[in-house]
């Protein structure tokens, strides 16, 4: 083949067949009429011209497959984001890393290239929200390595599960240890395994501002020495605590600081003192326990101001719903500020069997502290007459009302809210 020195392509004398062999297969003619000896003269020289342009093919391939990982590499250099200044890259890394996963950001920041690496790494605080799970558990050398890069800074610790490797406990048994550097406790496990976990803590948990528990369905938290949790959370300064499925007295904390609360409780005295005490919450919820049908306070106590809370929520949870014929209402003795937001919520819920709520302690909780509401939720049955109504001229201002309907108050409901009487306006 002869070459030209500007296109070897060009170069190539195509060979022009003897025999139209697409035109015999459309014309249908069969093959026993045809000489054979032309087609195969033509298949060979067909063959050899392709053995000569094989070579060139690949050349031309594997350029053009370079040339165009060539421009990807020029492109991603120019890219603007490579001309963004180390402070504006490490605010987007900050804002990539809230995520439990410790293989996304900001480990994975490091792939991208040694300067993200770099950076990435040289930046205690990307590192502080640290994740261990009984569902997925990595290395002890990558959760030590972690760690390690977070320094001294406080930690965003959550833990769903203790991990089956042994080594990688070792890990979380030495970052239990150091309760002095917890920013946010989350632990979702069986009530053993938290109860193994926080006796660990050698120190008061100082720094600690959320405090998330949950018990795994079945368990149930020990009981603590009394020095043990006094000596850990009697000083945090805990704005966030959930709490849904433990009582108070098994896991006193600093209520000074606290902003929201869930609580699990069926006694109307705790309840009391914990408002009294916590006069910055604004969200307070409420998990009953067994024997909260005696949920209401004693006529002893006086009548609670509390202008800070804006939200009050109370969940009914399975374990009492077939015990309640007539749900109280518990924050009957709180006056709160002007605007409030009502929540009755219910967990995994026997509907067809459910009682209807206490109605009263709810009205006159609106009457005495002249709350308007603005949201309520009530997935509860309700009486239109003498519940819904009484809400609807209580609060003008309402904007978003959710309630639970069933057979016994469905006609009654749908009739007062057709009507309107000009109470709702949004």
């Amino acid at each position: 083949m002869d070459t030209c020195p500007k296109c070897e392509f060009g170069a190539l004398r195509p060979y022009a067949p003897s025999i139209d062999a697409i035109g015999l297969l459309r014309s249908g003619v069969s093959s026993l009429h045809i000489s054979r000896g032309p087609l195969l003269n033509d298949v060979a020289h067909l063959k050899e011209e392709l053995r000569h342009i094989e070579p060139l093919y690949i050349k031309i391939r594997d350029r053009r497959n370079k040339l165009l990982k060539d421009l990807r590499d020029y492109k991603a250099f120019l890219a603007p984001v490579r001309t963004l200044p180390p402070e504006i890259l490490l605010q987007i890394f900050k804002l990539a890393s809230f995520h439990n996963d410790p293989l996304h950001a900001p480990w994975i920041l490091g792939h991208v290239c040694s300067l993200w690496r770099s950076l990435s790494r040289s930046c205690p605080s990307l590192w502080t929200r640290i994740h261990f799970s009984d569902e997925y558990c990595s290395s002890s050398a990558f959760q030590e390595k972690y760690i390690s890069l977070s320094q001294d800074l406080p930690v965003h610790l959550s833990i769903e599960g203790e991990p089956d490797d042994k080594r990688v406990r070792a890990v979380l048994k030495g970052l239990m240890i150091h309760s002095e550097r917890w920013s946010t406790l989350e632990l979702n496990m069986e009530g053993e395994q938290i109860y193994r976990l926080l006796n660990l803590a050698s120190s008061a948990a100082v720094q600690l501002m959320k405090f998330h528990l949950s018990l795994r369905f079945g368990t149930r938290l020990p009981k603590f020495r009394q020095e043990v949790l006094s000596n850990l959370f009697s000083s945090s300064p805990i704005q966030d605590a959930y709490l849904p499925h433990i009582v108070y007295s098994r896991m006193p904390i600093n209520l000074t600081e606290l902003r929201k609360f869930h609580i699990y409780s069926s006694s109307p005295a705790e309840l009391y003192s914990i408002l009294q005490r916590a006069q910055h919450v604004t969200k307070f919820t409420v998990t009953p326990g067994p024997g909260s049908r005696r949920l209401t306070l004693p006529s002893t106590y006086s009548d609670m101001s509390h202008t800070a809370v804006r939200k009050l929520s109370f969940f009914i949870s399975g374990e009492i719903q077939d015990s309640i014929d007539n749900i109280p209402f518990p924050f009957g003795h709180i006056t709160p500020g002007s605007t409030i937001f009502c929540w009755v919520k219910m967990s995994g819920a026997r509907l067809d069997t459910f009682g209807t709520l206490d109605h009263s302690g709810m009205i006159n909780f609106l009457h005495r502290s002249q709350c308007n509401l603005t949201i309520i939720t009530l997935d509860v049955p309700t009486a239109a007459e003498t519940f819904l109504l009484s809400i609807l001229v209580q609060s003008p201002g309402i904007r978003k009302l959710r309630i639970f309907v069933n057979t016994s108050v469905a006609r009654d409901v749908f009739e007062l809210l057709v009507l309107e009487r000009g109470l709702v306006q949004h």
